[in-house]
C-alpha cells in the first residue's frame, strides 16, 4: 500500500471539488513527448472548452490557452481541482486516484525492461491512476501489473507521441536543428537504453566509455570514417536518464552527432519528429524500436549485456529476443554490417517486422492522442 504522503493525498483530493472543464498536464523535461501531443490535440481539437494547466519547463505555449504552474504548492492544487490529469512520470508519492478525477499515466516508453510494481515485489500494487496508456494487447497484461490498475483500465489507444512519427522535419528544419544532413544520404539513429542513471546510484547493465555498446575514443573515428564512406550520418543519441562521458572529442567526426535530450527540449523539438527522417534505427531494450516499427524501416539491436541487464534490472516478458524484428549483433562489426545494408538499401528483416508490427503496435496510424481524448470523452 502507499505511504504516507500518497495517502495524505489521496484523502485531501476525495475532499476537494473537481471541475470538470479543468485538465492538469505533468511531465519532466526529459520524456515531454507524451503529454505534448496530448495537449497540443487537446488544443486544436478541444474547441477551447477546457481550462489547461501544465506543470513542466519544456513546452512553449506562448500565445496560445495553456497556464503554466510555477511551484509545487500551485500545481498541487490544479491537481486537486481538475477534473482530468495526464500524467508521464509518478507524481505526488502516487496517490490511489479517487471519483470525480479521471487520472491517465501516458508513461514515457514501455519496452520489455521491468517498470512500477515489477521494481519492487515485496510493495502491495495499488491502482496509481484511473487509466493506463499502451500500444497493444501484449502490453496490457504488464502495465495492469506494473500500475497496479484493472486490465479493463487500460487503453490500448497508442503512445500519443508515436503521432510525432507522422509529422517528419524537413531537410531545411533538420539542418537547423543540427543534424547536417545533404539530399542523398542516408540518415541512422542510435538510440541505445541507459545503464547508469545521472540522477541515481543506479547500474543496470553495461558499463560503456561514450554510454553506447561497443563504442569507445578508438573506434569512433572507424566508424565516422565507415559512415563518410557509406553516405551515412548516424545520429548517436543518448536516453535521457543516462550519466554522460565527461568528454567525447567530437570535433574531426562530422559525420556523427551527439545529441541530448536537454538539446531537443532547449528547441522545443519533440524527438519523435527527428527520428521521423531516420532511415534506419540501431538500439537496444529501449522502448523506441516499438514506435520506430509504425515507419516500416529497418532496425538494428545491438548490445552485449543481455544476462547481465537480466540480472540487474530484468525484463517483464521471457526471452525478449523473439520480439526484437531486426539484425541482432554483439560486436562492433555487426553494427557496421548493418550500416552497411542501409546504405545499400538493403533489407532483410522486412517480413518478420511486418509480423511482429501489428502484435506490438495495434494502432498504426498517426491518431493516437485524438483516440485517447475520444475514449475519454473529452473531444468527439
Amino acid at each position: 500500500m502507499p505511504g504516507f504522503l500518497p495517502k495524505a493525498i489521496h484523502l485531501l483530493n476525495r475532499l476537494v471539488p473537481k471541475d470538470r472543464k479543468s485538465v492538469y498536464f505533468r511531465s519532466t523535461y526529459l520524456y515531454p513527448d507524451n503529454v505534448e501531443a496530448v495537449l497540443e490535440t487537446l488544443l486544436d481539437r478541444g474547441q477551447g472548452r477546457y481550462h489547461l494547466y501544465l506543470e513542466t519547463p519544456v513546452f512553449n505555449y506562448a500565445g496560445r490557452p495553456v497556464r503554466h504552474l510555477k511551484g509545487r504548492a500551485a500545481a498541487l492544487w490544479r491537481y486537486l481541482r481538475s477534473g482530468y490529469v495526464f500524467s508521464n512520470v509518478g507524481m505526488f508519492g502516487n496517490p490511489a486516484p479517487v471519483k470525480g478525477q479521471t487520472t491517465v499515466n501516458l508513461w514515457h516508453g514501455v519496452s520489455f525492461k521491468k517498470i512500477g510494481f515489477y521494481l519492487t515485489p515485496e510493495a502491495k500494487p495499488y491502482p496509481t491512476s484511473t487509466y493506463v496508456v499502451t500500444y497493444s494487447d501484449l502490453f496490457a497484461d504488464v502495465m495492469a501489473r506494473a500500475f497496479g490498475v484493472a486490465r479493463d483500465h487500460v487503453l490500448t489507444t497508442g503512445e500519443p507521441r508515436n503521432d510525432y512519427l507522422f509529422k517528419p522535419l524537413t531537410l531545411q528544419e533538420l539542418n537547423a536543428a543540427g543534424i547536417p544532413l545533404e539530399q542523398g544520404q542516408k540518415l541512422v539513429f542510435w538510440m541505445p537504453t541507459y545503464r547508469q542513471s545521472k540522477y541515481e546510484q543506479q547500474d543496470d547493465g553495461g558499463r560503456y566509455d561514450l554510454g553506447f555498446p561497443f563504442l569507445t575514443a578508438e573506434t569512433l573515428g572507424e566508424l565516422n570514417d565507415f559512415c563518410a564512406r557509406q553516405g551515412i550520418v548516424l545520429v548517436l543519441k543518448w536516453h535521457g536518464l543516462q550519466r554522460l562521458p565527461e568528454k567525447i572529442g567530437a570535433g574531426q567526426l562530422g559525420q556523427l552527432v551527439f545529441l541530448t535530450s536537454e538539446a531537443l527540449s532547449a528547441q522545443h523539438l519533440p524527438l519523435y519528429r527527428v527520428l521521423a527522417c531516420a532511415d534506419a534505427l540501431i538500439t537496444d531494450y529501449s522502448s523506441v524500436f516499438i514506435n520506430y516499427l509504425l515507419l516500416d524501416r529497418p532496425i538494428c539491436f545491438a548490445y552485449d549485456d543481455l544476462a547481465c541487464y537480466q540480472q540487474n534490472r530484468g525484463f517483464m516478458f521471457e526471452d525478449v529476443e523473439r520480439y526484437m524484428p531486426g539484425l541482432r549483433t554483439q560486436e562492433f562489426a555487426g553494427v557496421l554490417a548493418f550500416l552497411r545494408q542501409v546504405a545499400a538499401g538493403e533489407d532483410p528483416m522486412r517480413e518478420l517486422r511486418h509480423r511482429l508490427a501489428p502484435v506490438l503496435n495495434r494502432c498504426q496510424d498517426g491518431e493516437n492522442a485524438a483516440r485517447l481524448l475520444k475514449t475519454l470523452g473529452l473531444i468527439e
